[in-house]
């Protein structure tokens, strides 16, 4: 996904996105974003978002500006349980509502067969089936990487491993922010 995001090789028209957590929805919403430019312009952000700068419409709203999805996506996941799940409370339900208008599909309860040309085969309530796809970006099993911290104890400078260097599975910000904080309090 890092390739993805630092755009150092080419995302298709068509893509399948294996993992279905909070790196899989970043990586949805960052190649499907439909604005040219970033950050976005004010005028653009309002009209996206149905707000009336000024104040004609009842409630200050109006119908939201959207532009047509450039990219189907389909983001998978091996469990059942709903995609997304593990996002915060205050704005998943954003990043969850902004992908849904842009047509990306969310499949639960895949077992990966195999990538080719086509795209990613996969099996879905015992049914073969087939995500057409030019580019598969894989959002899953990330491995924490605590290299630094191993680097600097060894040279005897005091550390500490927090977030996602600590515990990949399931990363969460808030969580890395609350650790940062107490190991600053700490010092």
């Amino acid at each position: 996904y890092i390739d993805a995001l630092l755009k150092r090789k080419p995302v298709g028209e068509k893509v399948a996105i294996i993992g279905s957590g909070g790196i899989g929805f970043d990586v949805a919403e960052f190649i499907t974003n439909p604005h040219t430019q970033l950050p976005v312009p004010i005028d653009e952000f309002l009209a996206h978002w149905g707000i009336d700068k000024a104040h004609t419409a009842p409630g200050g709203t109006m119908a939201p500006v959207r532009r047509a999805p450039t990219r189907t996506v389909t983001m998978l996941q091996r469990t059942e349980s709903r995609p997304g799940k593990m996002l915060g409370l205050t704005t998943g339900w954003v990043v969850r509502s902004e992908l849904k208008s842009r047509g990306v599909r969310n499949i639960t309860g895949a077992t990966y067969n195999r990538i080719d040309g086509d795209g990613l085969h996969i099996t879905i309530d015992g049914e073969d089936a087939l995500i057409p796809a030019d580019t598969v970006i894989v959002c899953a099993g990330q491995e924490s990487n605590n290299a630094l911290y191993n680097d600097l104890t060894a040279a005897g400078v005091p550390a500490t491993v927090i977030g996602g260097a600590e515990k990949s599975a399931g990363l969460d910000a808030l969580g890395a922010i609350r650790q940062g904080t107490e190991a600053a309090l700490a010092l």
